[in-house]
C-alpha cells in the first residue's frame, strides 16, 4: 500500500470534480427531457443523450448511480443492464 501524496490527492480530487460537473450537466439535460442511452458499436460501448451529446462512460456511471435516475428496463440480453435511463421527478 502506498501513502497518498498531496499531488496524487489533488489529481483524485480534480477527477472527482470533473465527473461531478459532467454528471450535473447530464442530469440537467435529463431533467429537461433527455434520456441517457447506452449503445453497442464495433468500437465499444457508447453513451449518448437523446439530444445527440456523447457522455463518457465514467460520467454515465456516476449518473446512473444517482437515485433520481431510473432504468427504463429495455435490455439487449435478458441478464444485461438497461440501455435507457430517464430522470425521475420527485
Amino acid at each position: 500500500m502506498t501513502i497518498p501524496t498531496p499531488t496524487s490527492r489533488r489529481a483524485v480530487a480534480q477527477r472527482r470534480d470533473r465527473h461531478n460537473r459532467g454528471a450535473a450537466i447530464v442530469l440537467n439535460a435529463m431533467r429537461h427531457g433527455s434520456a441517457l442511452h447506452k449503445m453497442f458499436t464495433p468500437s465499444g460501448t457508447v453513451w449518448t443523450l437523446t439530444n445527440g451529446c456523447r457522455v463518457s462512460p465514467s460520467i454515465a456511471a456516476v449518473v446512473i448511480a444517482n437515485p433520481i435516475v431510473a432504468s427504463v428496463g429495455d435490455s439487449l440480453f435478458n441478464d444485461g443492464s438497461s440501455q435507457t435511463y430517464r430522470f425521475v421527478s420527485n
